[in-house]
């Protein structure tokens, strides 16, 4: 792999990498794109995080190990009016002598080991390595269409708090449930709208200038095709790396129109052009997916499977 395309974890040669999974649906809308992602995006960050606290005790147990063997080094002693001893003695022994042996002026008893002073960084304070991105309708009526009477949401900060909760309990990651800055999922909205002729959802915005700069570093596209038919992004230059995972046959729903003579061949077309130019990787989640990109996709069943 590159530089920009090595997913592997820092233990197997890698390093620590940001995703950002963008997605069609969240919840409640009870979708494979909506509930999929979510698991995703939270098994990132929990792998992320194992990752981090396995790096944080190898060195930890490295840090006491040097320290312990620091300590048991000899302790030089010099005569008092031995001055030629001194003054033949090497730098790194007047070093050591310096450094174990009590000054004048103290009391006579041995430094307080350096182990006691140790400083290990709290990793459990780091943001999470995972942000999902998904749509926010701004139509109440496209709420209350997808979500129902009871649970419409009345702001973005409901939404998340819902997601969390479902995160929390149904899927039983309190961990990935918490707020990004302590070490959860991230979570951005979209503006979007709802369009019942296509029964899907679709950006109303620019994604990429929700992303900061700063984190914007591996991007999993949930449907690149989807995402990219109305408002394209420019995924390839915000990102270092761009995956997109391919869920739906298209061009099989086109073609069960009455227009899909006409509307299965476009639409194809279309979604080759738009993952061939916004995806490095493309992942087939089945085998009777259509072919988008051979040069750079390979089909795999990426969701797995939970007990």
């Amino acid at each position: 792999p590159t530089l920009e395309s090595d997913l592997r974890p820092p233990s197997r040669g890698g390093r620590r990498r940001c995703y950002h999974i963008v997605t069609t649906a969240a919840l409640p809308w009870m979708t494979g794109t909506a509930v999929n992602p979510l698991l995703r995006a939270a098994y990132l960050n929990r792998a992320a995080r194992e990752e981090e606290r396995a790096e944080f005790e190898r060195q930890k147990e490295e840090q006491v190990n040097n320290t312990v063997a620091a300590e048991t080094l000899p302790i030089i002693e010099f005569p008092d009016n031995d001055t030629d001893a001194l003054a033949t003695s090497s730098s790194s022994e007047l070093d050591v002598n310096t450094s174990r042996n009590p000054s004048p002026e103290s009391d006579g008893s041995r430094p307080t080991p350096a182990s006691s002073s140790l400083r290990f960084p709290d990793f459990m304070h780091r943001p999470g390595a995972a942000t999902l991105v998904v749509p926010w309708l701004r139509s109440v009526e496209d709420r209350k269409r997808l979500y129902g009477d009871d649970r419409f949401f009345n702001s973005k900060e409901e939404q998340e708090a819902y997601i969390r909760d479902w995160l929390r309990e149904m899927a039983g990651m309190p961990e990935e449930a918490a707020k990004h800055e302590n070490g959860g999922i991230g979570i951005i909205f979209y503006d979007a709208a709802y369009y019942p002729k296509f029964g899907s959802i679709f950006a109303s915005c620019d994604i990429c200038s929700l992303i900061p700069d700063s984190t914007a570093d591996v991007c999993v596209l949930e449907e690149p095709e989807h995402l990219n038919w109305f408002t394209p992004c420019a995924w390839s230059s915000k990102f270092s790396h761009v995956v997109g995972i391919i869920h739906t046959n298209y061009k099989a729903y086109a073609s069960a129109q009455f227009h899909g003579i006409i509307s299965s061949g476009f639409i194809q077309m279309l979604g080759t052009f738009v993952v061939r130019a916004h995806c490095d990787k493309v992942v087939n989640l089945s085998g009777v997916l259509p072919s988008v990109a051979p040069y750079k996709e390979t089909v795999c069943n990426v969701h797995g499977i939970r007990n």
